[in-house]
């Protein structure tokens, strides 16, 4: 019920609230959809979800209708229910098309008009209640001389008929009724291209049949959805993304365990060595051991967290930005928003377990800002990828290439001036640098006595961090951001195009 709901307020702006409630109410009766009308379209049946997607598009009012095998996997009953629906549409003066395999002989008798295909071409095309007249024109006839009384004369007559009409072979000869359906397949499987063609079959001429409908292009059928605005697009966007987390929280939770349990791991660790006397070189080597490996695990945790829940969530994206549902804008926002939400959670658990565990000396504020930081500019990176590949194993496949490099290029494992130079400039386009620097200037600028400073101002001085550049890595972080996060706009508004 909610899915045609929010497909009907998204697509048809000039229909009052209380008559979208109707229409979804009688499409639900219509296609049998009231026993599950209000359970998850994850614990519904083949069936059940097929008459779903069917009413989603139908709640619409579209003025063409095209379907692929919307009976496949029903029952008889159930299929003629659809088959119905369809009627009443069509005989509404709009446009009804579907593909199917092999329909009953009912569902057979229901169509206007019949294409057939075989290995990519038109066989034949016609009215479906002249298909077995113009097959037998062709050289098939249907059903059997019902006139024979006496199987002698039935067989006289067929042997007669045989020879004196050789050249016209009446193959296929199956008693009346018989699924048209089932006889048109037999047809078509059991003779060679080249005999149907010889009988006449694959004509050329009927291509001109179509001539009225080469200006009904996909603006025109556009025109007939009245669009909501932007505004309402994402409110019910959001809506939905809030809805998903409310009902299935599962994956947030699993996020926030993971990073809760790798922060304790890091506390007991680290415990305390931020407030250690830094006096001792090895104190502080510890410090920056402390934020490399959570900032390490920010990266790792929250990008993956981001690549299965946008890689999982494409292929409903692109059914619906294909069938203006919404514009990628608010649909880009709203995601961004539900990223960000959860990160913010996961980010305070870790920064209120690992900053008090290890009582690091900076602000807490800041040191949570850096997290938050660190983990929306990895999941960006993650997102394009998600965005760029329809199969969600190529981007887990391509994740550690993106994510590994930085340990090295960041400087946290090597010095940026000990790495050849001609590749030394990859160093700038990794966040976990500008975010280690960061953390390093708010933890490492002012340590207290002058030995103390003398050690962490050579930290800085190693992984060349001046804490004068402290701007200049806030806007570094937000400039990966956005421009990571516009390159998968994009990306996604065009294979959302060339889907649709």
């Amino acid at each position: 019920r909610e899915a045609l709901m929010f497909s009907a307020r998204l697509r048809c702006a000039s229909r009052p609230y209380k008559d979208n409630i109707e229409k979804v109410n009688d499409l639900i009766q219509e296609l049998g959809l009231i026993s599950c009308a209000d359970r998850k379209i994850s614990t519904l049946s083949g069936g059940e979800r097929r008459r779903t997607s069917i009413g989603i598009e139908l709640v619409a009012d579209p003025s063409i209708l095209f379907l692929d095998e919307p009976t496949s996997g029903l029952d008889s009953f159930a299929a003629k229910q659809v088959l119905g629906l369809l009627q009443r549409v069509a005989q509404a003066g709009n446009t009804v098309l579907f593909t199917i395999h092999q329909p009953s002989s009912d569902v057979f008798r229901s169509f206007d008009r019949l294409i057939l295909l075989q290995k990519g071409q038109m066989m034949y095309q016609g009215m479906t209640k002249t298909v077995t007249m113009d097959f037998e024109r062709l050289g098939y006839r249907y059903g059997r001389n019902s006139e024979c009384r006496c199987t002698l004369q039935c067989c006289c007559q067929s042997l007669i008929l045989n020879l004196l009409q050789l050249s016209t072979i009446y193959a296929y000869s199956i008693p009346d009724n018989y699924n048209p359906a089932d006889w048109i397949l037999d047809v078509a499987q059991g003779d060679s291209m080249e005999m149907l063609e010889s009988h006449g079959f694959f004509p050329t001429e009927h291509s001109q049949d179509f001539s009225q409908y080469q200006d009904y292009n996909r603006a025109s059928m556009k025109q007939t959805v009245h669009k909501v605005s932007c505004c309402i697009e994402l409110e019910m966007l959001l809506h939905r993304e809030m809805i998903s987390l409310i009902r299935n929280p599962t994956p947030m939770i699993a996020n926030v365990l993971i990073t809760a349990f790798l922060s304790v791991v890091f506390g007991i660790i680290f415990l305390g060595v931020g407030n250690d006397d830094r006096s001792n070189m090895l104190v502080v080597q510890a410090v920056v051991g402390a934020l490399v490996n959570t900032l390490m695990a920010v990266m790792m945790g929250q990008s993956q967290n981001a690549l299965m829940i946008f890689s999982g969530e494409r292929p409903l994206f692109m059914r619906e930005y294909s069938t203006n549902h919404y514009t990628i804008g608010p649909y880009f926002f709203s995601k961004l928003v539900s990223e960000a939400l959860q990160s913010c959670v996961a980010m305070m658990v870790q920064a209120l377990i690992t900053y008090f565990m290890i009582r690091f000396e900076m602000n807490f504020f800041i040191f949570f800002v850096i997290l938050f930081a660190m983990a929306m500019t990895s999941t960006a990176v993650c997102v394009l990828l998600g965005a760029a590949f329809a199969d969600p194993k190529i981007p887990a496949a391509l994740f550690p290439l993106v994510v590994v490099p930085q340990f090295y290029f960041s400087g946290v494992f090597i010095a940026t001036n000990l790495i050849p130079v001609g590749i030394r400039w990859i160093q700038w386009l990794c966040s976990l640098k500008y975010a280690a620097g960061l953390a390093y200037i708010y933890e490492l600028d002012d340590c207290g006595s002058e030995l103390a400073d003398a050690n962490c101002s050579a930290i800085l001085l190693q992984n060349n961090v001046s804490p004068d550049d402290k701007w200049w890595y806030w806007l570094a972080l937000l400039a990966i951001f956005c421009v990571f996060r516009l390159a998968a706009l994009l990306v996604l508004r065009k294979k959302g195009c060339d889907f649709s």
